[in-house]
């Protein structure tokens, strides 16, 4: 459904708000919600599921169908074709959060109206529920039908195959999965000073087999993704392409490249481990305060390293050979026995998400609701937590389903530590300072009793 919703977004953005606006006027994704016909919530843990799941939560019994499935609009509702048994059709509406805008944009309520031509061709009903106010997509008519239906109609979803033009003259991009075995290492937190340590779980346990693509589907500034799949899990690998902006990693030996990327990938895992520390003593924290007007429902990736063994390095791994004693330089290097690539391993997840702040940037890029408020509000709680030591930054995350329950799922967070040594992107005592300036305390800091930074900073 996350797809689902930034198909919709993308066109909605393009017709409604027009090309040439600026990103700050484009209706987010946090800002907008599916909800059935007559303002009917799902039901609970489907928002981010896949359509599939999506469509069978809601049709498990005759009374559900009624409810949702089959629950149309009057001018829709004839031959409903949503109760052949050879079709599976839903109608949803499309909420759009007017006043989370408003407050993003700090616009008018008449935002949408500001071109002539639009206002002449639209009629825009506002629709108010108990907790939001919004726009629904299927109130959205034109005042004139076309031979192509109203103008909701050219918004209604459809199919974005398109055939290939010409499959000879087209680069086809042949994946060639090959098979691996990794030595399992994970991260565990010491729930008091938030210290980490690396342990080997499985030392006794066989080797982790799986297949992992040759080729990665996901590249950023210096790390590279690649699907992995073990049994019937789908997961996601990550290694360091890159390990300094300015070095290219092609002129690096296989054993630089080994004990570079382990360094920078263990950096990694342990900042999501820590992230989840922090999430926790943040949430026990809420409890004791009594705060519950908050988001309750965020939680970090969960991951674990796994260490390339086996006869030789797979074709993902970048290298040619293991990492043996010959390539050791000192003592403590010597519990690593042919050692290749290390990677990072998640579940795959959708690949839409919400970027609440950056490695260097701070201040909210969404709308001030009750998600992103709680992430602010966590960043800040960090920073008092650790005495000013560390900044958590680069939250991002993507909205989960899972048994029932919707959260969202933090992933690939960077650290500030006045050391300077947390992993990639730390900026060290900069990179606080830059924190401390950009944050606005907001109503769950308010609630978490954390006071203004800039107060702090003074007071020190």
């Amino acid at each position: 459904m996350n797809e689902l919703k930034a198909l919709i977004l993308g066109k909605f953005n393009a017709e409604f708000t027009g090309s040439g606006q600026n990103n700050q006027q484009r209706i987010k994704a946090e800002e907008t919600k599916f909800r059935w016909h007559t303002g009917r919530i799902l039901i609970a843990g489907t928002e981010a599921a896949t359509v599939d799941n999506f469509y069978m939560m809601h049709s498990k019994t005759s009374a559900d169908l009624e409810l949702y499935i089959h629950n149309l609009p009057a001018h829709l509702s004839k031959g409903n074709g949503s109760k052949n048994a050879k079709t599976r059709k839903f109608y949803l509406e499309f909420a759009i959060n007017f006043q989370a805008y408003k407050i993003r944009t700090e616009l008018n309520d008449d935002f949408l109206f500001a071109s002539k031509n639009k206002t002449s061709k639209l009629s825009v009903t506002r629709k108010r529920t108990r907790s939001t106010s919004g726009i629904s997509l299927s109130s959205i008519q034109g005042d004139k039908r076309s031979k192509g239906g109203s103008r909701s109609a050219s918004l209604a979803l459809q199919s974005q195959y398109m055939p290939m033009p010409n499959a000879y003259g087209t680069q086809i991009k042949i994946y060639s999965p090959t098979h691996v075995e990794f030595k399992r290492f994970d991260c565990e937190v010491d729930t008091r000073s938030l210290q980490f340590k690396f342990l080997n779980l499985q030392a006794d346990s066989p080797n982790i087999k799986g297949q992992l693509d040759d080729k990665p589907f996901a590249e950023g500034g210096m790390k590279l993704a690649f699907d992995l799949q073990v049994g019937n899990q789908q997961l996601v690998a990550k290694r360091y392409n890159k390990f300094t902006p300015s070095v290219n990693s092609g002129v690096l030996t296989d054993a630089d490249k080994i004990k570079q990327n382990r360094s920078m990938i263990y950096a990694d895992a342990a900042r999501l481990a820590q992230g989840a520390a922090f999430m926790k003593s943040f949430y026990t924290r809420a409890k004791m305060l009594g705060a519950t007007d908050m988001d309750l429902h965020i939680q970090f990736a969960t991951g674990f390293l796994a260490q390339e063994t086996g006869c030789s390095p797979s074709l993902a791994s970048g290298i040619l050979s293991f990492l043996d004693d010959s390539d050791f330089l000192d003592l403590d290097d010597l519990t690593w026995d042919k050692e290749g690539i290390t990677w990072l391993v998640e579940e795959k997840r959708s690949s839409t998400f919400t970027k609440f702040t950056g490695t260097v940037v701070h201040v909210p890029s969404s709308n001030g609701g009750e998600t992103s408020n709680t992430v602010h509000a966590f960043a800040h709680y960090v920073h008092w937590y650790t005495n000013g030591q560390l900044v958590m930054a680069d939250l991002q995350g993507t909205q989960v389903s899972e048994n029932g329950k919707d959260f969202l799922v933090l992933f690939d967070p960077m650290t500030h530590t006045v050391a300077g040594n947390s992993g990639c992107g730390d900026h060290g005592e900069a990179g606080i300072k830059g924190f401390v300036n950009d944050h606005k305390c907001n109503e769950v800091c308010e609630l978490m009793e954390l006071s203004g930074l800039q107060d702090n900073e003074e007071d020190s």
